[in-house]
């Protein structure tokens, strides 16, 4: 099954979509490893559409076949690169660029594209990473010169580890960037996002599934204090000194 309202609706996603896995649950259905709902998702079927395109910024100029492209003229909005758009780039066209820094959420990406240094990329991947997204993290993971850092932002959450360990996928440079344990503590508590007892049992068995996940220890850090981080959550002092140091 195939569906346009999966990728686009939000009512679809947040409404919708849990009574397809629960049903499914009920009836005795396995789901592997699968430990998040675009996992559980994809196993019974559907395929999600969200975004066919990419959103770049920041403050470099890069040189696809098509154009030159000054992206810092875009401000916080970035520019939207379809599929095809993104094929256009070469292992030239990057060649100023001094570092790229793929993340999950909108805000943070807007925040980083208004205050970044110059031969910064940064890449809004939209959340879950679609054909779009990996394609140009393929094309960056070549191009980059070799001391230019990959790094991958997400939330502190089972979406968070899926997203970007589907970017590592794609590019072996690829590394997450303030996802781990030290990154979770250095909140207050109350930034912390408190889950239902599924989620917690889905994280349990995350952990169970996925003994050599790099997530390993923030997962069952997360456990501890029962709480999730979101990217917003370290968009202050912190996560703007941390980006600063890493380019």
């Amino acid at each position: 099954m195939s569906t346009i309202a999966y990728g686009d609706s939000k009512f679809f996603e947040k409404s919708v979509a849990a009574s397809f896995v629960k049903a499914a649950e009920a009836g005795g259905f396995s789901f592997g490893s699968a430990f998040d709902i675009d996992d559980k998702l994809a196993a019974l079927g559907f395929h999600s559409e969200r975004y066919s395109s990419v959103t770049a910024g920041g403050n470099v100029v890069v040189h696809p076949t098509w154009a030159s492209l000054d992206l810092s003229q875009f401000g916080c909005e970035g520019m939207v690169l379809s599929l095809p758009a993104v094929e256009g780039f070469t292992e030239s066209s990057f060649a100023e660029v001094k570092g790229c820094l793929v993340v999950e959420n909108l805000t943070v990406f807007r925040a980083l594209c208004s205050n970044s240094k110059k031969g910064l990329l940064v890449v809004w991947g939209h959340g879950r990473p679609n054909e779009a997204v990996r394609r140009l993290v393929g094309i960056l993971d070549v191009a980059l010169s070799g001391d230019a850092p990959l790094l991958a932002w997400s939330d502190i959450d089972l979406g968070g580890f899926g997203i970007v360990e589907s970017l590592m996928s794609v590019s072996n440079r690829a590394r997450p960037v303030m996802m781990g344990e030290e990154d979770l503590r250095a909140v207050d508590a109350s930034r912390l996002l408190r889950r239902k007892e599924e989620y917690w049992a889905d994280m349990r068995r995350f952990l169970e599934r996925h003994p050599d996940s790099r997530f390993r220890d923030v997962a069952q850090a997360c456990l501890e204090l029962r709480g999730t981080l979101e990217q917003e959550a370290l968009l202050f002092e912190y996560a703007q000194e941390k980006v600063r140091g890493l380019f």
